[in-house]
């Protein structure tokens, strides 16, 4: 059977050691896997062990990746998974769906949770209509149903963010005349998601 031959810390990340198995480098492991996994010199240890440790190593590089990349604003599982596989060495692509599974079940990643969010976002600081909400929800990877639920929760009208979104814009257009400032507000309205319907009722309310 293999044998654990030394512990030694890293040179340039301390809180990191290479482990030796019978006289070579077998793995490299940060403090904590070292620590949790009581590993010792004249200890035997197996491939199938070897391999564990690894996987639980790299595990833990990605949840902190993953916990760094949570930190400045929610995020959609698509999104962490398209970012952690950046983050990917040969060895852990497995442990993404165990690292995400994690986060899910501490409430971390939750995609109804990040679609309210973000439409919440969308209505307070840059109001858009419902069609390209969908297209970015659609985007970060949300399911349909999920957007469907999300956007039938809210409280205010298509109409009610429009003008929010136009109201914005009075200030740039107050020179022109009638017909300049339908065409030009009416043009900015559809960029930002709105249906014509929506666009109409809009104009004529302005």
């Amino acid at each position: 059977m293999p044998t654990i031959t030394a512990i030694e810390p890293q040179k340039k990340k301390k809180e990191r050691f290479n482990i030796f198995v019978d006289g070579k480098f077998a793995v490299g492991l940060d403090a904590e896997t070292l620590v949790k996994s009581g590993l010792k010199i004249g200890q035997e240890i197996s491939e199938k062990e070897i391999e564990k440790l690894i996987f639980e190593n790299e595990t833990n590089k990605l949840m902190d990746k993953a916990l760094r990349f949570l930190s400045f604003r929610p995020r959609s599982e698509r999104e962490l998974r398209d970012h952690l596989k950046k983050k990917l060495s040969k060895r852990s692509i497995d442990a993404i769906d165990t690292v995400i599974g994690r986060l899910k079940h501490l409430g971390y990643v939750d995609d109804v949770k990040f679609s309210q969010w973000w439409v919440e976002q969308r209505q307070t600081h840059s109001p858009r209509g419902a069609r390209l909400i969908k297209s970015e929800l659609f985007q970060k990877g949300m399911a349909q149903e999920v957007i469907e639920e999300v956007l039938s929760e809210d409280e205010e009208g298509e109409v009610e963010q429009a003008l929010k979104a136009a109201k914005k814009k009075l200030r740039s257009y107050q020179k022109l005349n009638h017909r300049e400032f339908k065409q030009k507000m009416g043009q900015y309205l559809a960029r930002r998601g709105f249906d014509w319907e929506v666009i109409k009722e809009t104009l004529d309310h302005l």
